[in-house]
Formats: C-alpha cells, sequence, structure tokens
C-alpha cells in the first residue's frame, strides 16, 4: 500500500532533525558527521522533491498539521500548493547536488572542528526554506523566515575569525531583521482586520482596501525584496556571498534569494487582491534596475563570488520584470 503524499513531508523534517541531532553528537569525527550531515540533507531532499511533484502532476494541494498547542490555541500547519511546490522542486533539485558536493569540499575548505557545525547549521537552512515555502499561517511562517535568516547568517560567518565575515554576516543580520520588521508590520495589520492569522483567510483578496492595500504592498515588497536580493535591498549580497564557503553562496543563489521571490509572488501578486497597475510598474521598474545594475556591476568584477553575487541579483531582478503577465 503506497502511503500517503503527506507523510513525505513529516519523513522530510523528521530526517532532517535526526541528521542535526546525530550530526551534533558526532562532532568528534568530522568525516563522518559530514558525511551524515550531507547525505541525510539529501534524503530529506527527495521526500521534500516526491511530494512537490505529486502536488505539480496532480493539481491538488496538499495539506497537514505539524503542531498544536492547545493553551495558546495556536496551530502550526503547512499547504503544499502548485505554487509552493514548484518553489520546492527548485529547492530539490538544487540543493540535492551542493549536500553530495558538500561532502568531499567542506573538509578542505573550513576548518575540520566546524564541519559539524556548518552540516548541522545546512540542515536547519533547508528545513526552514522547506517551512516558509509550506507555511499556511503567520505564526509559521515568521517563525520559519526567522529561523532561515540566522542559519544563513551562522554559515555566513562560518570563518568568524576574519572581521569581513564576521560585518558581511552583521550587514545581513541588520538588512534582515529590518525587512523582517515590515513583514510582521504588514502580516499582523492583515490578521487584524481578517481577524485571523490564517493564510487563508487574510489572503483572500477582499480583508482591506486602498489606501491600506498600497500600504500593505509596500511593506511586503521591502520586506520580501531584501531577501531576493533586489535594488536597492541588495547591499548584504556582494559582502555575504564571498564570506561564506563556496557550496553555502550556491545554496544562498539558488535557494535563498528564491525564498524572497516566492514571498513576493504569493503575497503581493496573489495575496492582496487584484493588483493596482502602480504595483506592477513599480516592480518592474526595480526589477530592470537591479537587472542592468547586477550585469553592470557583475561585468567589472575580479572576485568570482562577488560576480556569482551580482548575478545573483541580476537574476532577482529579471523575475520581478517578467511579472507583467501578472499584472
Amino acid at each position: 500500500m503506497s502511503l500517503p503524499v503527506e507523510d513525505f513531508v513529516l519523513f522530510a523534517l523528521g530526517v532532517h532533525a535526526i541528521v542535526i541531532a546525530a550530526t551534533l553528537v558526532l562532532a568528534r569525527r568530522p568525516a563522518t558527521c559530514g558525511a551524515v550531515a550531507f547525505l541525510g540533507a539529501a534524503v530529506a531532499l527527495t521526500f521534500i522533491t516526491v511530494v512537490a511533484v505529486t502536488v505539480l502532476t496532480s493539481g491538488a494541494a496538499v495539506g497537514g498539521i505539524l503542531v498544536t498547542h492547545a493553551a495558546s490555541g495556536v496551530v502550526l500547519d503547512y499547504l503544499v500548493t502548485p505554487l509552493s511546490a514548484w518553489f520546492l522542486l527548485i529547492v530539490g533539485g538544487v540543493s540535492i547536488p551542493i549536500a553530495v558536493y558538500s561532502i568531499g569540499y567542506l573538509p578542505h575548505a573550513v576548518p575540520l572542528s566546524r564541519v559539524a557545525a556548518v552540516g548541522a547549521t545546512f540542515n536547519v537552512l533547508l528545513m526552514a526554506v522547506e517551512l516558509v515555502l509550506m507555511a499556511n499561517s503567520i505564526i509559521g511562517f515568521l517563525f520559519a523566515w526567522e529561523l532561515m535568516t540566522l542559519a544563513t547568517a551562522v554559515l555566513v560567518a562560518t570563518q568568524y575569525e576574519s572581521r569581513v565575515s564576521r560585518r558581511a554576516a552583521y550587514l545581513y543580520l541588520v538588512m534582515s531583521h529590518v525587512g523582517t520588521g515590515a513583514l510582521v508590520a504588514g502580516f499582523f495589520t492583515l490578521a487584524s482586520f481578517a481577524g485571523s492569522m490564517s493564510f487563508a483567510d487574510i489572503f483572500d483578496g477582499a480583508v482591506v482596501t486602498d489606501p491600506v492595500r498600497h500600504i500593505l504592498f509596500g511593506l511586503f515588497l521591502f520586506g520580501f525584496g531584501v531577501k531576493a536580493g533586489i535594488v536597492p535591498v541588495h547591499v548584504w549580497l556582494p559582502d555575504a556571498h564571498p564570506a561564506a564557503p563556496s557550496s553555502i553562496s550556491a545554496l544562498m543563489s539558488a535557494v535563498l534569494i528564491n525564498a524572497g521571490v516566492y514571498g513576493l509572488f504569493r503575497v503581493c501578486a496573489f495575496g492582496l487582491g487584484t493588483p493596482h497597475v502602480s504595483w506592477g510598474l513599480v516592480c518592474m521598474g526595480l526589477g530592470a534596475l537591479s537587472a542592468i545594475l547586477g550585469v553592470l556591476y557583475a561585468l567589472a568584477q575580479r572576485d568570482v563570488k562577488r560576480l556569482l553575487a551580482y548575478s545573483t541579483i541580476e537574476n532577482s531582478g529579471s523575475s520581478c520584470s517578467a511579472w507583467e503577465p501578472v499584472w
């Protein structure tokens, strides 16, 4: 008898949790804990990829409850829609090769005493990104978003004895928390109008009207735009990329940035009702600016990692400016 696809979500999160614990237990054996951390991550990502493919092929969303807190009434549930499934498929398709590559790469790129910390944090980051893409309530989303931010900062500061790495991690944290503040303001404003924290209630398109909608659009555009690396809130990206190990830089470009792009689509394009034409013009303008400046700065770089960072900014801008059919 085949297992329900909902079980694969639980399997993926469970594997991440077990791998994190096992990696820390094996910290004194760098080669073993590295293999456990990254092979375990690949297994968890395989489960998530199965879920994404199933949702995309069937067209039916998959959901369930992760945690229920009876005293507070808080329920952390998840919902894998075709939109989130597409982004989860990208996460799996990119992160599995990165995980396999990291088994041999990281012991030569970082001190052996830090392999366990990097491996565990790698799994925390992936689990957080998966939860961001599957979250179906404000509390669950913000928890996963903050966990994703903190895990990324730890990975950026892997070479923490370097002042450059510490500065890059600090700048990333400052920018991310300013962006998160905008998201908190936007989400809880919607919750106050809807009387609910469920995405199904706050994103039905009729909770708020103009001019509140315009204000909320600005808050969400800023909050998600920071993570997506859109000009002019991209300033953390060129510093964070060179500071992180190479495999982590690749993960940031292909996975972390896409979490911001997902938020822009999920909320700004589909969650606040019919988008106003001015929203589309703003997004296309910022996208075009990011794409042009990203390319120009990339052409001037001699450091491959900084080139990758500016190329990422260009790609984020292209994604944003390509929203014309949505608007």
